[in-house]
């Protein structure tokens, strides 16, 4: 292995592992197992495997295969192609093995295993995309992609976590999971749509953002919870 590809390896990893621990300490009640936050990054990047599988059999069945050169060409492979593919690769490692696990305990777990998958997820994707950029937008694409991804999976990681461990009705459990999954999408369609539709990265800073703001009030209210339940 060359002195650039351990290089980038590690530059990887380091931004994953980084993020990896900023998820984790929002659970400071009760941190995850590491060797469970290991394993749930390596569903990310055996997701990451599958959502590849995936966009080549779209193409294969005459679905777009790439943005196109119009916006309404790049909304439709944005919004039907990419967000469904890799929120739904990465849901599908997330709701199969891991939300089984007797670890996941509480609304915050969603949070923090949604973003072990997504990272290792986004590692498999930076690493493609790296030696293809230049310096600065490499580094730029490996410090924000593994937090975008994370911050998308957080909103259906902390629905499917409600879902599965609070609401009390079979509609209300698949309600979380489901709605939660498709807000995921939606909001990853139209991050990228944004971005390679209309190079607008300050609209598309002020998505991230908001969700940013917005997935930290819900973990600060699924951890308000938990410990109301304790003290019960």
């Amino acid at each position: 292995m060359s002195v650039e590809a351990v290089t980038l390896l590690g530059f990887v990893a380091a931004s994953a592992v980084f993020w990896l621990q900023y998820w984790d300490l929002k659970d400071r009640h009760r941190p995850e197992p590491r060797r469970l936050l290991v394993a749930a990054f390596a569903l990310g990047l055996g997701a990451a495997g599958v959502a590849m599988a995936l966009f080549q059999l779209v193409a294969l069945l005459g679905g777009p295969s790439g943005p196109g050169f119009t916006p309404a060409s790049t909304a439709m492979f944005c919004l039907l192609v990419v967000g469904p593919v890799e929120e739904g690769a990465k849901f599908l490692a997330a709701r199969t093995v891991v939300f089984r696990w007797s670890a996941f305990d509480e609304p915050i777990d969603g949070l923090v295993y949604g973003a072990a998958v997504a990272l290792g997820f986004a590692s498999v994707e930076t690493l493609l995309y790296l030696p293809h950029l230049p310096l600065n937008e490499g580094v730029a694409r490996t410090l924000a992609a593994p937090f975008t991804h994370s911050l998308f999976a957080a909103v259906w990681g902390l629905s499917a976590a409600r879902g599965l461990l609070i609401a009390r009705t079979r509609f209300a459990r698949w309600g979380w999971q489901i709605g939660g999954l498709l807000a995921a999408m939606a909001l990853h369609g139209l991050y990228d749509w944004v971005v390679l539709a209309y190079e607008a990265t300050v609209i598309a800073a002020v998505i991230v953002a908001l969700l940013w703001v917005f997935v930290i009030a819900w973990a600060r209210r699924a951890l308000g919870e938990v410990a109301v339940r304790r003290q019960q």
